[in-house]
């Protein structure tokens, strides 16, 4: 195995406080790239991921997002851009497949040498509006 590989997996932590500036589309294409080739229970590839950047949206987002926890701090600590994993709940195998795809993703965001945060509740947060992830 790669030592280097190794290295990115030994020295990867959860960050909680982001730079005020966006990443690039390339840092962005390469992170997500590396979602999509998670592997997922007989191949069905159930996950699908949303990047979303636009300020607005990430306002409304972490809005809801605290108010599942009751809190009024922004649960994803400001970062410039939010990656959600959402699979169909009919899919057996929906948590362990997301799973992959998120822990890809932190792990390429760290080669990159970007700051990536595990932020759970998306069920609760769709749920609590009214929105089924069906």
């Amino acid at each position: 195995m790669e030592h280097d590989f190794l290295e990115i997996i030994k020295t990867r932590r959860s960050c909680r406080k982001f730079q005020d500036r966006q990443i690039s589309h390339v840092e962005l294409d390469a992170v997500l790239e590396a979602g999509t080739y998670a592997p997922s229970a007989g191949g069905r590839q159930s996950a699908f991921i949303v990047a979303v950047q636009n300020k607005e949206q990430r306002k409304k987002l972490a809005a809801m997002n605290a108010a599942v926890i009751g809190s009024k701090s922004n649960p994803f600590y400001d970062a410039p851009t939010y990656v959600l994993v959402f699979a169909p709940s009919n899919a057996h195998t929906a948590i362990e497949d997301g799973t992959c795809v998120l822990e890809n993703m932190m792990l390429a965001a760290h080669a990159l040498n970007l700051g990536s945060c595990w932020i759970h509740r998306e069920k609760e947060m769709f749920t609590t509006v009214g929105i089924g992830l069906s």
